[in-house]
């Protein structure tokens, strides 16, 4: 199961969106800190007439890119260790 660092805020609470100026606008909240984002990353209650949602698509890809590197980098240095094994 994938583990986000990042949630929408489950509270009550509503911030102004960026987009249609309504009070209406969940923010993304820091898992680990507990701390909201920059006022821009969220999303719209207004699903219908507004639609905003704005997250952080880079963060995501720079992870999976970390753990690919990683995965390869342990199959590599496992394989050099068979070979100096033999």
């Amino acid at each position: 199961m994938e583990t986000f660092k990042y949630t929408l805020d489950r509270s009550s609470k509503k911030f102004v969106c960026p987009n249609c100026g309504k009070k209406r606008f969940v923010l993304y909240v820091d898992i680990n800190t507990g701390n909201y984002l920059t006022d821009d990353f969220g999303k719209c209650d207004r699903e219908q007439n507004c639609n905003y949602h704005k997250f952080n698509k880079s963060l995501g890809s720079i992870c999976k890119a970390l753990a690919i590197f990683i995965s390869v980098r342990t199959v590599v240095f496992t394989f050099a260790l068979s070979i100096l094994a033999i």
